[in-house]
């Protein structure tokens, strides 16, 4: 992957980074960064709002991303509804349902907080999770049985842990009790796991800035059988065909879910990325389980490294979340002091899951998360700091 490396110029600055906080996002390549130039250069125009031909230019190279992204998943290109990512998705989604408190959404105890508070018009109860991380089937089960649910919210993989559920076993329950299968896939799509072309879902919904792509950008695939029947949450110019007086006629989806002027550079973008992943798939795939592996591995193995959720086999190990054996140690400072003594870049805190740790009874971990352009040198030298500095403030 030395030559998929190269594309990243942050990587080849004057200042050496060894940038490990890409589940929160991910660096963005030059041909990213061209594109989005080349809009402002080139072909600044708004889209599907005028004749001449710098709109036309604009609205063409907009609807190309679509395709792409359909292409890529195997689904129908107006299955595709473009957002500013998951959390923006999400809310789209829920003021769409029109959700109340006579209905149920059910997500989990290791969610994402963007996959729980949208959804806080209607009852959300949170299912638990056994000690692999994973959903309780049974529970579940239990709870479709007892309530009204409107939808089932989870995230295919942890951001937290990196732990991939078993979405196959949770579409079959959900759909036996006819409520919608919502997947966020904030973690799971950049790691090129199966997709809603591969698995049963209602809606798979995307952040584009965490897989190669502008900040802003993201799209939810919603199934065509959902789409066509789903009310659209937010109305204004370019949902629309007609308006007459407070009366209107709508587009058709997926345009009729994209109002207003959106991310037009950022979803031009985000084509980029896909395009530049389309070429890696699968060998990307592959160096992300070898990465991920040697990952574990290395930071497994340090005196006073307290690794969380690492005991189920099928997880995301580009992900890897710890706490200090002493807890007088602040995980936060302990990332800051990766920062400012060797440039090593990763998250701490309470990663968006207060739930999670509310469960665990901690306040919070350090996260290393590697992509497809960390190399097993740079893990090397972070697990070298990790474990001097470790030792130096444990004693």
């Amino acid at each position: 992957m030395e030559k998929f490396r190269q594309e990243f110029p942050i990587l080849n600055g004057e200042q050496p980074i060894l940038y490990f906080d890409n589940a929160a996002t991910s660096l963005k390549p030059e041909v990213v960064v061209r594109t989005v130039c080349d809009f402002y250069h080139s072909h600044t125009a708004n889209i599907h709002r005028g004749a001449h031909s710098l709109s036309e230019i604009t609205s063409s190279k907009y609807e190309d991303v679509r395709s792409t992204i359909a292409r890529y998943y195997d689904v129908l290109p107006k299955e595709i509804v473009f957002t500013y990512g998951v959390t923006h998705g999400a809310n789209l989604l829920a003021k769409s349902l029109h959700l109340t408190k006579n209905d149920t959404v059910i997500a989990s105890e290791l969610e994402h907080h963007s996959n729980i508070l949208p959804w806080t018009d209607a009852e959300v109860v949170l299912c638990p999770i056994d000690d692999n991380g994973l959903i309780d089937l049974n529970k579940l089960r239990d709870l479709l049985q007892k309530k009204r649910v409107r939808l089932v919210a989870i995230q295919q993989a942890s951001n937290v842990t990196g732990v991939v559920q078993p979405i196959k076993q949770i579409s079959e329950l959900v759909h036996e009790y006819n409520a919608l299968l919502v997947i966020d896939a904030a973690q799971s799509a950049p790691h090129l796991l199966p997709g809603p072309g591969d698995i049963d879902c209602d809606v798979y919904l995307v952040s584009g800035h965490k897989m190669l792509a502008p900040s802003g950008t993201g799209f939810m695939f919603i199934k065509q059988s959902v789409i066509e029947n789903l009310d659209v949450g937010y109305l204004g110019g370019g949902a629309i065909n007609r308006v007459n007086g407070v009366n209107y006629e709508l587009r058709p989806a997926p345009w009729r879910f994209e109002s207003g002027t959106p991310n037009i550079e950022g979803v031009l973008g985000l084509g980029a990325a896909f395009n530049m992943l389309t070429e890696i798939k699968d060998s990307g795939k592959l160096y992300l389980e070898q990465l991920g592996g040697y990952l574990e591995e290395k930071l497994s193995a340090i005196p006073g490294v307290i690794p969380i959720g690492i005991d189920n086999p099928d997880r995301i190990k580009t992900i890897f979340s710890f706490t200090l054996a002493k807890d007088t140690v602040d995980i936060d400072q302990f990332a800051k002091l990766l920062s400012t003594t060797e440039s090593i870049m990763c998250r701490s805190g309470s990663l968006c899951a207060h739930p999670f740790f509310d469960k665990v009874d901690s306040k919070g971990a350090i996260r290393i998360s590697a992509y497809l352009y960390n190399t097993k040198a740079e893990i090397d030298i972070m697990a070298r700091v990790i474990k001097r500095l470790s030792t130096f403030l444990m004693g």
